[in-house]
């Protein structure tokens, strides 16, 4: 049986560009800086981004797979049907919302 073998990439960016077909698999990534980027058929899978900076970027139809995210920023991004865990960020970003509007208007009656 073959070896799995780690990848280590001490820096990766892309600016201002299309990426297509690109793989992360088993890799660890020091320094991930991602701005506007238009990302097609992105997987990463069992992979460490951790502190990973990802700006004015679509990411929508994207796979990311049992990967560490630890401190990764999103800003301004497209996240269109990007799951975490089975759940649609865009579904745990509302609830969030909902949730400091509650505590807003809590406040507002005290």
């Amino acid at each position: 049986m073959a070896k799995k073998k780690n990848f280590s990439l001490p820096s990766v960016k892309y600016i201002n560009c299309i990426v297509d077909r690109l793989k992360f698999n088993i890799t660890l990534i020091h320094e991930l800086l991602m701005d506007d980027v238009e990302v097609k058929n992105l997987k990463v899978s069992n992979s460490n981004l951790s502190k990973s900076r990802i700006h004015n970027s679509n990411l929508s139809n994207t796979f990311w797979h049992q990967s560490n995210f630890s401190y990764a920023e999103l800003n301004n991004c497209n996240i269109e049907g990007l799951r975490i865990n089975g759940y649609l960020i865009s579904d745990l970003i509302a609830e969030r919302q909902k949730g400091e509007n509650s505590v807003e208007k809590d406040k507002e009656e005290l």
